[in-house]
């Protein structure tokens, strides 16, 4: 992206007797300057047949503008967090970038004999922020919903 970065990365991960639970950590900082950060909390109970997802982050030293060639694009921050059994296990993303869009989907994912996943998803774009390509292909919001899943061995459906 054409720009010096220094970040600090900071981690662990443990697992329990016989590796049927294991906890992750990672955390993600720039130093140079306090402008992006990323964290990630993780758990995994096989046990219980449990999972646990945080994920936050944020950046606002301009990237977004960069990346995008937009001007106007501002700070960036990204959540997701999701809890639940491996069977039905759902998380919440939240995704916005200042002056120019959010995003807000929520996921569900299945890992049992019919493995599924389901994402039901809307992003609303900053009036005037896209460009007239991107605008006429989103326009005042975009709804996505996308199902699919293993019917039986070698049958998928999307």
């Amino acid at each position: 992206i054409g720009q010096d970065a220094v970040f600090n990365l900071e981690g662990n991960a443990t697992t329990g007797p016989e590796g049927r639970h294991a906890e992750a950590r990672l955390d993600l900082t720039r130093i140079d300057q306090a402008t992006a950060s990323l964290g990630l909390a993780a758990t995994l109970d096989l046990a219980q047949r449990r999972i646990g997802l945080d994920v936050e982050g944020s950046e606002t030293g301009g990237l977004m503008a960069s990346l995008t060639g937009i001007g106007q694009a501002g700070d960036l921050t990204l959540q997701l967090k999701g809890e639940g059994p491996l069977d039905d296990w759902r998380a919440d993303l939240a995704l916005a970038v200042q002056g120019l869009v959010a995003a807000d989907a929520g996921l569900a994912l299945a890992y049992g004999e019919n493995p599924s996943i389901d994402l039901q998803a809307e992003v609303v774009p900053v009036e005037g922020a896209m460009p007239a390509d991107i605008a006429a292909v989103l326009g005042d919001r975009l709804t996505l919903a996308v199902v699919g899943g293993q019917r039986a061995p070698g049958q998928f459906v999307l």
